[in-house]
């Protein structure tokens, strides 16, 4: 063998030989995917402000407060209890991009924080009602205890009733931990 072709081999095994210590890291994916029903949320706190640029064009800060009542959601093994979406929308005639942030609190008190962005659409129907749907991504960022390195993306969609004050929506999505 030449230096040259000694060279490049070693080059190569040096290479193959870094990249295996990787394949043992691969993260385990953790599968999520529920529905939060509109009884069992409520808008807690919500401020609206007029941007006066063109009619029905809002700023809203607002809190939205869910119960999950049964264990049907789970992080782990540890049911969720709690969740707490604080965001801002910025609407025109309720049509526009929502962000924010979520704080799942789980039974045995344990927080996952995320960050929530998506947009929202609303429709008149025939009898004038209001049909607005919202859509979008939360993005777990992490947490305490032992979701202290969680990650992940969920993807969520569902609707908004103002007359009620309430909103529901299904979530799905996966999850996993960095060391």
């Amino acid at each position: 063998m030449t230096p040259g072709i000694r060279l490049l081999a070693g080059c190569l095994i040096a290479a193959a030989a870094a990249l295996i210590p990787f394949a043992g890291h691969a993260q385990q994916k953790h599968v999520l995917s529920y529905e939060r029903a509109a009884d069992s949320s409520e808008y807690t706190r919500q401020l609206r402000i007029d941007v006066g640029d063109v009619p029905g064009h809002q700023m809203r800060a607002y809190e939205l407060e869910a119960t999950h009542a049964n264990d049907s959601v789970r992080f782990l093994d540890v049911p969720l209890r709690k969740e707490y979406v604080r965001g801002l929308s910025d609407y025109v005639d309720s049509n526009g991009r929502h962000f924010g942030y979520t704080v799942y609190v789980l039974e045995n008190e344990d927080r996952i924080y995320a960050r929530i962005d998506g947009t929202t659409q609303a429709a008149t129907n025939g009898d004038g009602t209001r049909n607005i749907t919202f859509s979008g991504v939360t993005t777990l960022t992490g947490g305490t205890g032992k979701f202290k390195g969680i990650r992940g993306a969920l993807r969520y969609s569902g609707f908004y009733d103002p007359v009620a004050n309430r909103s529901g929506d299904r979530t799905e999505g996966e999850y996993w931990f960095e060391d």
